[in-house]
Order: C-alpha cells, then sequence, then structure tokens
C-alpha cells in the first residue's frame, strides 16, 4: 500500500476563449470525477484540487472561487463499500450543504459528517479539505455515526481540531509515498482521531487516545519546527503556546521518537547551513550571515556545532 497524490486544475486553460467557453470546457473535462459545478456569479472561474489516495481511504483538498456543486448517485461509484465522509470549511465565510432533504450551515473551520455513497449538494464552498472513509472503520460505532450524518460536528473537540490539521498535513505534497509502514501509520492515526470525534468509549477510546491522538500532535509538533527553526527567537516555549500544551509535553513527545527539541532544531539549523554555505548563489555572503539566516545568534557557538558536526570549519563547505 502506497500513499498516492495527485491532482486537478483549471491552471493553464486556454486564454482563448471567454470565460464562459473556459468553464464550460473545464467542466466536460474533469466534472465527470469530481462534482457537476456552477459558477455563483460571472467573475472567472478559479479550481485546485489536490488528491491523496491510502488504499480505500482518500481525502482532498480544494481552494478557489465560490461555486455550488452536486454530485448525483449515478456519478458515485459502485465498489460495495459504504463510504462516510467528514469535510471541514476552511474559508472565512460560511457554505451550505444538501443531504437526505437537510440543509446544513457549515461555519469557518466546521467539520461535518455526511454519507459519500448518497447524493448531496453544497453552495459557497471555496476552501475545504474533506476526507472518505470506509464505514467499517468504525466498527460498533457506525451505527451512532449514522444518526450524524448531513450535521455539524463540535470542531472544538481536540480529535476533530486534529484531525483538520493532520488532513491539511497530509495535503502537503512531500507526503507521496511508496513506504507501506508509513501509510498503514497514517491510516491507523485517521482511524484512531476518527473513532474519537464521533465518540468512542472504553478499551476502544483509550487505544484511541494512546496511538492517534500522540501521533497526531507528533505530526503537528515536527511540522512547525520545520517551518520555524530558522528564526533565532523560535523555543520550545513560543511553540508550546503555539498549540496551547506544554514545554514538557512537548520534550517528552520527541523525546520518545529520538531527538530532543533542542537537538531536532539544532540538526535542521546545521543541515540549512551546511546547504546554503554550498550554494555559489551565496558566495558573497559571510558566514556569520548564513548563521544568522539559519537561526543562529552566537557564531561562536555555530561555529563549534557545525566542526562538531561535520568534521570541518564552515568555511571548508563554501561552495562545494
Amino acid at each position: 500500500m502506497a500513499i498516492q497524490k495527485f491532482a486537478v486544475s483549471t491552471d493553464g486553460h486556454s486564454a482563448h476563449h471567454d470565460e464562459e467557453a473556459r468553464f464550460r470546457l473545464w467542466q466536460e473535462t474533469y466534472c465527470g470525477r469530481i462534482d457537476d459545478l456552477k459558477r455563483l456569479s460571472s467573475d472567472p472561474f478559479t479550481g485546485h484540487w489536490s488528491f491523496t489516495r491510502i488504499g480505500d481511504f482518500g481525502m482532498c483538498r480544494f481552494r478557489g472561487t465560490p461555486h455550488a456543486g452536486q454530485r448525483e448517485t449515478q456519478q458515485i461509484a459502485t465498489s460495495g463499500d459504504e463510504k462516510l465522509s467528514i469535510g471541514f470549511n476552511l474559508a472565512k465565510t460560511t457554505h451550505r450543504f444538501f443531504q437526505r432533504g437537510r440543509e446544513t450551515v457549515v461555519p469557518d473551520s466546521q467539520p461535518l459528517l455526511y454519507r459519500a455513497d448518497e447524493a448531496y449538494g453544497y453552495v459557497g464552498a471555496s476552501d475545504y479539505v474533506v476526507m472518505a472513509f470506509p464505514r467499517r472503520m468504525l466498527g460498533a460505532l457506525g451505527a451512532r455515526a449514522e444518526a450524524l450524518v448531513g450535521r455539524s460536528l463540535d470542531g472544538e473537540l481536540p480529535a476533530l481540531r486534529h484531525l483538520r490539521r493532520y488532513l491539511c498535513l497530509l495535503d502537503e505534497p512531500d507526503m507521496a509515498t511508496d513506504d507501506p509502514a508509513l501509510a498503514d501509520h497514517v491510516l491507523d492515526t485517521v482511524e484512531d482521531l476518527v473513532v474519537l470525534a464521533l465518540g468512542a468509549s472504553g478499551d476502544a477510546q483509550v487505544m484511541a487516545q494512546m496511538r492517534g491522538m500522540r501521533s497526531a500532535r507528533h505530526a503537528e509538533i515536527t511540522a512547525l519546527i520545520a517551518r520555524g527553526f530558522a528564526d533565532p527567537a523560535f523555543s520550545v516555549q513560543r511553540l508550546a503556546t503555539t498549540i496551547g500544551v506544554s514545554p514538557g509535553y512537548i520534550q517528552k513527545l520527541l523525546h520518545e521518537s529520538g531527538q530532543s527539541f533542542t537537538e531536532r532544531v539544532l540538526e535542521l539549523r546545521l543541515a540549512k547551513a551546511r546547504a546554503m554555505l554550498a550554494d555559489r548563489r551565496n558566495d558573497a555572503l559571510k558566514v556569520s550571515d548564513i548563521a544568522l539566516a539559519c537561526g543562529f545568534s552566537d557564531i561562536s557557538y555555530f561555529n563549534r556545532s557545525f566542526r562538531r558536526r561535520f568534521g570541518s570549519a564552515p568555511n571548508d563547505f563554501r561552495s562545494r
């Protein structure tokens, strides 16, 4: 099993057509595999869909022009597997969702549970992430989940907040891989977060909390470290404040994977410094400038750390 990715976009469509002709051409090309879409205004329509698939689990992230869409029964693949979906409205505006004769208003960041194997419609969507998963993933929770179909869920539940962040992280292009162990790990994490969000109890709740929540937290922490390490003021205290946990919890979670916060940040800073030193485009920069750009505020500490890590002084890597 692998983590597979592909994308569909309106970018690059012929500029020789007027807007209406471009939209019709796009509909004819792609709407068979997505939804039947309708524009809500005469403004130019743009859209980018990125898809991720792992076995019979799938997710999609959309960004683009607000629009209306519907998916009819004949468009839904008859795979013989009942599918449920959880979608998150990531726009700053609300959109409306229709299924089973019920209309649901979906505010910003609000999650929604619906049947992916039944007809549905929506109006006003412009930024969302949605996942589809087999009903059997829920086990005994399936009957309870059925009562929630077409309804908004509590977006403040920790499991749903983590699920939203985890899906957005999974949407990153570099998450594609042929590693079956990683794919299995991702599916386990998603499953645990879903069953927690829909009301798991007893042993199932304990197992999901131990596995899914911790895994999602770890993924979020490492992603934020990768984004912020080059800031000299980046610290475990700042990171803890950002995600609403204690510094000790972050340290404990990172230690379980073999590196402390300080070790992980230092490794990323040194790797970036080495790459910058070896790039001829940076030959005009001083070593101290490169060190600062990588998050080091003390040049002596940078030199010692670099030599200890790579066995040579920073200048030895210039323009390699």
